[in-house]
C-alpha cells in the first residue's frame, strides 16, 4: 500500500515533501501513519503502464545524470520536465533526473541550457 506524506519527513536521510505519495515497507508506513505524519492512499495504475522509457547506456545515463545535476536545482529541474512533457511521480531530485533521462529528454533539456 501507498501513504502520502502529510507533513516534511526524512527517510533514510532523505528529505520528502509534504504531499508526496511514496511507498516503504509495511511496518514504517503504519508507524507514520499513527504518528499523523502521513495517510494511506488508494494505489493506482503505475505510471510505467502508460510511459515509454528507453534504455540507456549506463556511462551515458551517468553522464546525463551529471549533467543535469551540475546544471538545474531541484525545482528548476521539474520546470524543465513538465515544460518537455516528462511524467515525474516524485519531484526528488534522483527521481525526476531518472524520468528525464529514460523518457529520452536529457539531451534537449541540456541542449537549451547552454
Amino acid at each position: 500500500m501507498a501513504i502520502k506524506t502529510l507533513e516534511k519527513i526524512r527517510h533514510n536521510g532523505e528529505e520528502i515533501p509534504s504531499g508526496e505519495s511514496i511507498s516503504l515497507n509495511e511496518q514504517e508506513e503504519k508507524r507514520l501513519v499513527l504518528l499523523n505524519s502521513a495517510e494511506y492512499v488508494k494505489e493506482t495504475k503505475e505510471l510505467d503502464d502508460f510511459v515509454e522509457e528507453i534504455e540507456v547506456d549506463p556511462e551515458e545515463y551517468e553522464e546525463l545524470s551529471e549533467g543535469l545535476k551540475g546544471s538545474f536545482k531541484a525545482e528548476e529541474l521539474v520546470k524543465e520536465a513538465k515544460k518537455h512533457n516528462v511524467v515525474i511521480e516524485s519531484q526528488r531530485k534522483d527521481d525526476v533526473i531518472h524520468a528525464i533521462i529514460t523518457q529520452g529528454k536529457a539531451e534537449d533539456i541540456l541542449k537549451e541550457e547552454e
